[in-house]
Order: structure tokens, then sequence, then C-alpha cells
């Protein structure tokens, strides 16, 4: 199985093979913060293996500077208002520094997870969910077995609670303040086809939301 499937992602830079064994997640970081900041690399993240990046901004539409620093964009939105935006980001790592400076004009929040033996089968964004539902959108994975990672993010001034992935999932990250709250998880899935949309919970507010799927097999 090639580590690097999408064209966009062989475009990216020479192929960097994984190390052995199965697919699985390494470990996680993730940050919310204001302005410029750092994401720390997952402890563990060897060469070869497949980093994804999200980013979340309030009110800001100027995109992160990660693609100066390797990454390749995957997923850009707006949240139910327009007022959040979201980015996904990929890279292979080779040679990882220790944390990655994202720029940001206000509010803002970023987690990175990664995973060994896998590649990117499919990606989508939406913007879907209200009140205490936070939506991450369906994906369809053309085979199987594989992880599905999700991101839900929300920015508004009253976020009073974090948000929760749904009991299938296992958490990796939870970060936020009352500007802006995220939340990264994971799951394994068996069979191929559409995955389903995975939905969190959290303050039941009007707030800005949106929501990210990524299958990796």
């Amino acid at each position: 199985m090639p580590l690097i499937r999408s064209a966009a992602l062989r475009r990216a830079g020479a192929y960097v093979p994984p190390p052995a064994g199965d697919l699985a997640v390494v470990g996680s970081s993730g940050v919310k913060s204001v302005f410029a900041f750092t994401v720390p690399v997952p402890a563990g993240t060897q060469d070869g293996d497949l980093m994804l990046a999200f980013v979340a901004r309030r009110s800001n539409s100027t995109a992160p500077n990660l693609a100066t620093q390797g990454w390749t964009p995957l997923e850009f939105g707006t949240g139910t208002s327009g007022n959040t935006l979201a980015w996904l980001y990929s890279k292979v790592a080779s040679s990882e520094p220790a944390t990655y400076s994202i720029a940001s004009g206000g509010h803002a929040g970023a987690a990175i997870v990664t995973l060994r033996n896998g590649s990117i089968d499919a990606s989508a964004l939406d913007s879907g969910g209200s009140s205490s539902s936070y939506e991450a959108p369906s994906v369809a994975a053309s085979e199987a077995p594989g992880i599905l990672v999700c991101f839900w993010v929300i920015a508004s001034g009253t976020v009073s609670a974090d948000l929760t992935p749904p009991g299938t999932m296992t958490t990796l990250q939870q970060a936020g303040d009352t500007n802006l709250r995220f939340a990264l998880a994971w799951e394994a899935f068996a069979s191929a086809g559409a995955l389903g949309v995975r939905t969190a919970t959290g303050p039941a507010i009007s707030g800005d939301r949106t929501g990210i799927s990524v299958a990796v097999v």
C-alpha cells in the first residue's frame, strides 16, 4: 500500500517509506492561543509517518503559514455563519522539528495527529450541527480496514464548555476557551463505503461551528 495516495500529496515531495507495522495512531498535540503560537510535533513521530494538521480561526480568513513549512493544504471552509475558518493540512514526516509555528490574527487553535503506515483515502469539511450538536461530515472509504479522524470546532464569545466527541471514538485533544474550542478524536472502521456523520456534543449555543473528517487506510 503506497503511503502517498493522492496526486496532491505526490506532488508535495519525494516518497518516504513508512516504518514497518500496522496502521496506528502514534500521538497528537493541540494548542488554543491568540496571535502567533507553536504546536508541538507529536511525540514518537518517525520519518515516513503521516501527519494531519487541523487549524481553526475566529473571524480571520488569512490562511495559516503551514504551506510554507512543507505542509499540503487539503480542505478549507467556513462555519455555519462564516466566522469560523478551518483548514486541513497533511505532511509526510521527514526530519521533523520539535514544533511548527502558526501565525494568527486573533483567536485560533490547532491540532496535529500522527499516524503510522497509512495514507489519506478521503476527507471532507462541513458546517453541520445546531444547538448542542456538532457534526463532522461523512466520508466514503474506498477500502478497509482504516482509521477515521474527526475534528470539531466552534467560535463564539460564550463557549462555556468543551466539545465532547461521540462515545465510539477515542478523544485525542480537547482545548479552548470562551472564544474558540475544538476537539480531535479517532476510531477504527472495518468496512469500506460511507462512514457516516460523527456528532460531538457541547454547549447549546448558536456559535459558528465546523467539522472535518479524514479516512486513513
